[in-house]
């Protein structure tokens, strides 16, 4: 079999040279581009992350493509109807980084609330003060929420462990969460 990596990270990198003398594989840390898919059109898989752009300018240049394997949840960086045409399949992870996501937006959050990269700039400059540092409770405070998919969910969870109140909106409103989640 014939693999293609692209946007591989080192450790990847390592992951992919255990495949071989089995399989012919190529790992490279660069995104799937036009400039570089030529070099790599006998592949027969395909696997890519978020930067790699596969429309059908660059999956013409894969004679044997049969798979598409993306490291993300999404694939909207992959032309399906091309590969609809062409038998080609396309694999994503359903269930990649949900916690993860959620979890960044509330340090995110945390960081706004409590002056966070105020106070280590206060810090780096020798400034022990907490003069205007002081931030605010998340508790009682409402999180608008755009989105009640998984992520939307996790956001949702963790916001209810602070106490706050969530009002969340999805195209496809989903009522046994929101009574169970407790968002409106």
């Amino acid at each position: 079999m014939r693999i293609a990596v692209f946007e591989a990270e080192e450790w990847e990198r390592r992951a992919c040279q255990t495949l071989q003398p089995a399989h012919s594989v190529s790992c490279t840390p660069e995104a799937l581009n036009a400039r570089n898919a030529e070099a790599h059109g006998a592949a027969e898989i395909v696997s890519t992350f978020v930067n790699s752009r596969l429309g059908a300018d660059v999956l013409a240049n894969f004679s044997d493509l049969k798979l598409i394997a993306t490291r993300s949840t999404g694939y909207d960086h992959i032309d399906r109807d091309w590969c609809a045409v062409h038998d080609v399949t396309i694999a994503n992870v359903p269930d990649y980084g949900d916690a993860t996501v959620a979890e960044h937006a509330f340090a995110l959050l945390l960081a706004v609330a409590r002056n966070l990269v105020e106070a280590v700039e206060h810090t780096r400059h020798g400034n022990f003060s907490q003069n205007g540092l002081r931030g605010f409770e998340l508790r009682g405070k409402v999180l608008g929420v755009v989105g009640t998919g998984r992520i939307g969910r996790k956001v949702i969870e963790i916001a209810g462990g602070f106490g706050m109140e969530i009002v969340a909106h999805d195209l496809h409103p989903d009522g046994e969460a929101a009574a169970r989640l407790g968002f409106l």
